[in-house]
């Protein structure tokens, strides 16, 4: 789906300045190539709205394509981290369990999802994120726990 975007917003994103996204934008929207709107005619500035030229980039770009899946990927896990975060603050369940933890602290290392970008699919950020690290510091805690059961078992042994 094409989603056009003010250039300070692309900017947050892409935790760049407004300078360098416009910068990228002219480089895809010179003569010849105008895969970006507006046209190269129409001079660019922070609240300058860019999008897609035609819905059909989408579809022919591979690269674009991946990210575009990439994308959904990322928005689907932190929406069952902040779907659980939800749940876990009106008691309807737990912290997250080991195996759902790694998956999501794999995610959160590799995509280093910002305020900007979560808000654009939940707006709790702070409750997803609050959320994993205590589920992270609790798992932590109880694999300390059960390392020190366990060489206190051996010392009796």
């Amino acid at each position: 789906m094409r989603r056009p975007g003010k250039i300070r917003n692309i900017a947050e994103l892409a935790e760049a300045s407004d300078s360098e996204v416009i910068k990228v934008i002219e480089h895809f929207r010179q003569p010849g190539r105008s895969f970006l709107m507006p046209g190269v005619h129409i001079a660019l500035h922070t609240d300058s709205v860019v999008e897609l030229s035609h819905e059909s980039l989408m579809r022919i770009w591979t690269r674009l394509s991946a990210w575009v899946e990439e994308e959904f990927e990322s928005a689907y896990m932190y929406h069952r981290i902040s779907d659980a975060a939800a749940m876990y603050q009106i008691g309807k369940n737990g912290l997250v369990a080991p195996a759902g933890l790694q998956l999501a602290l794999n995610w959160q290392k590799k995509q280093r999802p910002t305020r900007a970008w979560a808000q654009r699919y939940d707006i709790a950020y702070e409750r997803s994120i609050v959320f994993l690290d205590t589920s992270r510091i609790t798992y932590e805690a109880e694999l300390k726990n059960q390392e020190m059961r366990q060489r206190k078992a051996l010392r009796r042994a």
